[in-house]
């Protein structure tokens, strides 16, 4: 459906009578009930922090929006719903605009778009245009305010011409690439396309954000490019579509920055010369040092925060009783995905992944033990760990105690298709790796597809109904896991023809024992390179 880039006011004089249009919110809550397929009053009402009347009375006013084949069933306190997630994408995308309420939030984001393109907005203008009263405008401005305060930012007013953002440069690319990052998507040749799930403000959006990409777009896929070459490993899908927006919101305000960023923690090291300016080669680099690689890539060193991490490990291992092999290796770890979360907290970047969910339940213990440190970084560098952090955390923590004790032998190449973080796609595969040899070959995002066909594998695996789904239509066929493995997905593995696993050895004995007549250190290192799922 194709929608204008400015609503009129005669589409939206109805969307002002709150009672007849949907909201965001709702939104959020039909796509849970259809990925669910079934699911209690309670469970709705915990997960979204609302009472039962709340669920009932949203239930209802979505079931007047929905066609008659799609309405949400309601028995025992039990919701039901036939929806799949194409039919939810396929109401989503057919949604009328005067059908729909923005919240504040989606307001906002274009108004700071807006800015940033053209320079200022004139909200009087806008919000006439938009059928939003004054009052509405009033409180929009009071919370813009308050949402640019924390990166540096403030509104002034230009005579005759509106409102204007200024002050840190920065983080002005910043606060703009936070909400860029949800409404748009990277496909084939690393062009953007539209998120196929965003709301009608969301693609209003997008078509603002579509004017940049027309002039700015090439530029900032050569310098992705350049990147990539320079540190020589590969961004998890997310971190891509990031750098790639940054990258764009530079070029089009190329020169604008006029001060070296400020850095949290420790200022970036610098592989990468994007400009001639030192200040925005610093501002590039530290976008790098917070995204996710694959493999990791060396993050700057800080010895403060070196010793605080240590200090937490330490802390960890001697609650949990753990003494491991590889402790320095662990520690590693740990410091990339902290210094990480650390600096893009700071920026308000982020890069979570939600689709984990109940780590707590699959690791308590070690979860728990995480949970009692959450404030431990807040005051030196005002970080508090969220459940996404702490279970990160759990599963690294929990994947090196499996990857001291097990490892597989005869490789099954397998493709998995997930846009989880590195750091707990990792917890999952040295799970399986408890149970079956493989290697993989490829990670890729469910908008990375069509690099499958230039792939040799045995199987693909996928961690999502929507994944499979996607998969099924293009005619790749997959194994449904899930990510805390079932017995189920062993039987499974095992009638595909998986190999079973074996033991593990550490390095430096068997090279004593072995390589007596050769340099142990040089035989060491080439083992761990060559067969690293072998030793440790």
């Amino acid at each position: 459906m194709i929608y204008t880039k400015l609503y009129t006011k005669s589409t939206l004089s109805r969307k002002v009578q709150a009672n007849m249009a949907l909201y965001q919110e709702d939104l959020r809550l039909l796509n849970y009930i259809q990925d669910q397929k079934s699911v209690s009053i309670k469970q709705l009402a915990m997960y979204f922090k609302k009472d039962f009347s709340s669920i009932r009375k949203e239930i209802h006013h979505m079931n007047q929006e929905l066609p008659d084949s799609f309405q949400i069933k309601i028995h025992n306190n039990q919701v039901t719903s036939v929806m799949n997630y194409s039919d939810y994408l396929n109401f989503i995308q057919n949604m009328d605009m005067s059908r729909y309420f923005p919240s504040v939030q989606e307001r906002v984001a274009v108004i700071m778009l807006l800015c940033f393109q053209d320079g200022h907005v004139n909200l009087s203008h806008l919000y006439n245009t938009w059928g939003f009263s004054l009052t509405t405008k009033k409180k929009d401005t009071k919370y813009l305010k308050t949402y640019l305060a924390p990166y540096g930012l403030e509104i002034s007013i230009l005579r005759k011409k509106g409102i204007t953002i200024q002050g840190n440069e920065f983080q002005f690319r910043l606060a703009v690439s936070s909400f860029l990052l949800l409404i748009a998507e990277v496909g084939e040749n690393l062009k953007f396309y539209e998120r196929l799930a965003n709301s009608p403000f969301e693609h209003l959006l997008y078509l603002h954000f579509s004017d940049i990409l027309e002039e700015v777009e090439s530029s900032a896929i050569q310098a992705y490019l350049k990147i990539l070459e320079a540190v020589k490993v590969m961004p998890s899908y997310p971190s891509k579509k990031l750098l790639l927006i940054y990258l764009v919101l530079y070029y089009y305000h190329m020169d604008y920055l006029k001060e070296s960023p400020e850095f949290l923690i420790s200022m970036p090291v610098i592989p990468f010369t994007l400009s001639d300016s030192v200040f925005e080669n610093y501002a590039i680099n530290h976008v790098i040092s917070i995204l996710d690689f694959r493999p990791f890539l060396s993050v700057p060193r800080s010895s403060k925060l070196e010793r605080k991490i240590n200090s937490f490990f330490q802390s960890v291992c001697s609650e949990l009783r753990l003494d491991f092999y590889t402790k320095e290796q662990v520690f590693q770890e740990l410091y990339t995905y902290l210094y990480k979360k650390i600096s893009a907290h700071y920026y308000h970047i982020e890069l979570s992944d939600k689709l984990v969910k109940n780590t707590e339940q699959h690791e308590n213990e070690i979860y728990t033990c995480i949970s009692r440190y959450a404030s431990f970084f807040q005051e030196d560098w005002k970080f508090q760990m969220n459940p996404d952090h702490i279970s990160a955390i759990t599963l690294i923590i929990k994947k090196w105690i499996l990857r001291n004790k097990i490892i597989g032998r005869e490789k099954m190449r397998l493709i998995l298709i997930t846009n989880t973080i590195q750091e707990k796609l990792e917890y999952f595969i040295e799970t399986l790796k408890e149970y079956i040899d493989f290697k993989i070959i490829a990670i890729l995002d469910i908008n990375e597809l069509y690099q499958i066909k230039n792939l040799s594998y045995h199987h693909i695996i996928t961690l999502s109904d929507r994944t499979s789904l996607v998969l099924e239509k293009l005619g790749y066929p997959y194994v449904r896991l899930h990510f805390f493995l079932t017995d189920s997905d062993i039987v499974l593995l095992k009638s595909l023809g998986f190999p079973t696993k074996a033991s593990k050895f550490i390095a430096h004995n068997l090279i004593a024992q072995i390589f007596s007549n050769h340099s142990e250190k040089s035989a060491e290192e080439y083992l761990l390179e060559h067969y690293g799922d072998y030793f440790i």
